[in-house]
């Protein structure tokens, strides 16, 4: 049987001077255990409750204090429904105009390099 050869990684980088393809390795194999894969998951889903759904109940709970009618009232009073429209303005406008600008840049290319429409002449 063949001896299996130890190879440095340089040797994998550079490879065997035959073939100037790299080498590909073997993936590192797993040294923790699954138990550390839960207590990962676990103080991600912990942290999320804590920063999201805790402030998010407290909110709720506190609106709706005084009841339906008072969270109905605060929720369509006219400064409400206007910052809601800002909120949403700027949130179109942040995702739209970097949209619109990689557009033009892209479009300008296309023209600068002689563009999809254009055909060769004969």
């Amino acid at each position: 049987m063949a001896k299996k050869v130890q190879r440095t990684y340089q040797q994998d980088i550079v490879g065997d001077g035959i073939s100037s393809i790299q080498k590909v390795r073997e993936p590192h194999r797993e040294r923790s255990g699954k138990g550390i894969k839960y207590v990962l998951i676990g103080v991600c889903t912990l942290f999320l409750s804590v920063m999201l759904l805790l402030p998010l109940t407290v909110v709720v709970t506190n609106a709706l204090r005084d009841g339906w009618e008072a969270y109905r009232e605060a929720v369509f009073d006219e400064y409400t429904i206007k910052a809601l429209q800002l909120t949403l303005l700027a949130a179109v406008t942040a995702e739209l105009i970097p949209y619109l600008v990689f557009l033009h840049l892209t479009c300008y290319r296309s023209i600068i390099s002689g563009g999809a429409g254009s055909l060769p002449h004969s």
